[in-house]
């Protein structure tokens, strides 16, 4: 099991398609993922908030031994950032 912080960006499609759904989550949220070799790991939302464009702390590797998942889109004036930070559920 590798540990860390998997960053995904996305863009925010209002049709809903890639992130345009991510606004609708809130914290408690579970997000699954699946691995190219079929392996899904499942990941609890546990902070979301809007940053600068340029603010790219949140894509930090210090996790403190968690395994985290960070999303990222266009907020609605496409000069900020909706960050969710998630960390993996024990299976």
């Amino acid at each position: 099991m590798k540990y860390g912080n998997l960053v995904v960006v996305g863009h925010n499609y209002k049709s809903g398609k890639f992130f345009g759904k991510l606004k609708k989550l809130t914290k408690g949220d579970n997000i699954f993922v699946t691995s190219i070799d079929g392996n899904v790991r499942m990941y609890k939302v546990y902070d979301k908030y809007i940053i600068d464009a340029t603010d790219m702390r949140c894509t930090n590797q210090e996790t403190n031994g968690q395994i985290e998942l960070t999303l990222i889109t266009c907020a609605d004036d496409n000069t900020k950032r909706l960050v969710l930070k998630c960390r993996a559920v024990a299976s």
